[in-house]
């Protein structure tokens, strides 16, 4: 399979204690992607509380968030090739919609003074189609100040 380029997306710090899309990704209508790592972290608390994460594929998208031009993670790729990939749209939790949920693909818990880390092995790395849309999100409300990252590649 042909390599493409790797971007991440970063958000935060931001404040939260709703059920919250932290970041979601809409693909291109031409180039799938890969998702290669996601993280989230919380950057103030000291009590111990146990939170729950998603990644979720949505039928549609949230409103009302902050854009996030996906950053190349090799600063070697021309600005012209990855201007000649997808249209990415990244974005990262404001006050928003939530949007549509369909399939939860990845379910856990993590200990707010912990990061947690998804970092799948590459036969099960998740693929989204073009088009598609994926989401990291916390279901249920944790009060807490979160950051996050989504690391994934074009699919060429």
């Amino acid at each position: 399979m042909a390599q493409g380029h790797y971007y991440v997306v970063n958000s935060g710090p931001v404040a939260c204690s709703v059920a919250a899309t932290l970041i979601q990704i809409v693909a291109s209508s031409t180039v799938p992607l890969e998702l290669i790592e996601a993280r989230v972290s919380e950057t103030v608390s000291v009590t111990s509380t146990k939170v729950r994460i998603q990644i979720n594929r949505k039928t549609v998208a949230a409103g009302a968030m902050t854009a996030f031009t996906p950053l190349l993670v090799n600063a070697v790729d021309s600005a012209a090739a990855a201007a000649g990939g997808p249209a990415l749209t990244a974005v990262y939790l404001a006050s928003q919609t939530e949007g549509t949920d369909s399939d939860i693909l990845v379910q856990d818990t993590f200990n707010i003074l912990s990061p947690w880390l998804y970092l799948p092995v590459p036969e099960q790395r998740i693929i989204v189609p073009p088009s598609g849309i994926i989401c990291l999100k916390i279901p249920v409300g944790v009060a807490g100040t979160y950051e996050s990252s989504i690391v994934f590649r074009e699919i060429r």
